[in-house]
């Protein structure tokens, strides 16, 4: 599954939900693709955002619903956009340790090798 996503810590109700998304994929034996853009930029990036903080109303913790990803070894890439984050002052030694900086060509190279993709 290709997550996009476009939200980030600002807004406490949307940004857990990609991470719902990619935690039910992994339960469902699928692998969960991000591709962070626009203000989920600052999602890749420890210093910008606390998983440990961040949790959507009747949700767990972002953290939590990441580590089930992980424990079902499902994270394929995780992909945030370089114009993006040139835009907002975030560099590379900012994102967290999965993390990479990329571009629409990642984009749709997800696209392309995912069934599904969905957007936040």
């Amino acid at each position: 599954m290709q997550i996009i996503v476009t939200v980030g810590p600002d807004n406490v109700t949307k940004c857990g939900l990609p991470f719902v998304a990619a935690m039910a994929a992994a339960e469902d034996g699928d692998t969960a693709e991000f591709f962070l853009t626009q203000e989920g930029t600052y999602m890749g990036s420890a210093s910008h955002s606390d998983w440990d903080e961040l949790q959507s109303p009747g949700l767990p913790p972002v953290s939590e619903l990441f580590a089930t990803v992980r424990e079902h070894d499902a994270l394929g890439d995780f992909v945030v956009c370089e114009p993006c984050t040139d835009a907002r002052g975030i560099d590379a030694d900012d994102l967290r340790e999965f993390a990479y900086m990329g571009g629409p060509a990642d984009l749709a190279r997800q696209a392309n090798e995912n069934d599904t993709t969905v957007t936040f």
